[in-house]
């Protein structure tokens, strides 16, 4: 059974080995969400609000369904 964590682990390490490769130009909109879904959720932990938390969902929401 695979995780979100476990698949956002997966797709740290390709992005690091594109980092090394040089090919960097390139990210995937599945990573351009889970970092937009990180920096709302490390917003929210310092500044909880209603607002944000319905942000971060949707982008969850967006992540779980994008790219199937």
């Amino acid at each position: 059974m695979c995780t979100i964590q476990y698949i956002e682990d997966c797709i740290a390490r390709s992005l690091k080995k594109l980092e090394r490769s040089g090919d960097a130009g390139f990210v995937p909109p599945k990573v351009v969400l889970l970092k937009q879904i990180k920096t709302l959720e490390n917003q929210y932990q310092s500044e909880p609000s209603a607002t944000l938390l319905k942000e971060i969902e949707a982008l969850k929401l967006k992540y779980q369904t994008s790219g199937r």
